[in-house]
């Protein structure tokens, strides 16, 4: 006689941490776009299947929101054409479950476009961010 044990187990999951080393930066030439950029959540609490990346601005209050798959660590954000506004943005991670804990806000300031020849580089600004 040969005896059969089935074991069974039910893991059950919370929604996931925030992402780690959140971080912005403006894109060099595109004052309308900024790079979000991070590391997976610990305890991830499951399986990530997305990020999502919260944004707001000073000039017009409404949330920008963008969604990448669970594979990518960065994500480009365009703003439009809102010069020298402060976003504010913060993401999430997603499970099953649902989506996690925010990661800290960061403020950040859009810039005016630099110069892209060495000709007119006049402004103080172009050469400060060249």
């Amino acid at each position: 006689m040969i005896a059969i044990m089935i074991l069974s187990s039910h893991l059950t999951y919370t929604a996931p941490s925030a992402p780690r080393n959140f971080s912005l930066s403006t894109v060099r030439y595109f004052p309308n776009l900024l790079t979000a950029t991070w590391t997976p959540p610990i305890p991830k609490n499951g399986v990530i299947t997305a990020y999502t990346v919260y944004c707001n601005t000073s000039v017009n209050g409404p949330i920008i929101k963008t969604m990448t798959n669970a594979t990518t660590l960065v994500a480009t954000i365009n703003f439009g054409s809102d010069m020298f506004a402060q976003y504010s943005c913060y993401m999430t991670s997603n499970t099953s479950v649902g989506e996690g804990t925010p990661s800290q806000t960061i403020t950040i300031e859009s810039r005016e476009p630099c110069c892209t020849c060495c000709c007119c580089c006049n402004s103080l600004y172009c050469l400060y961010f060249s």
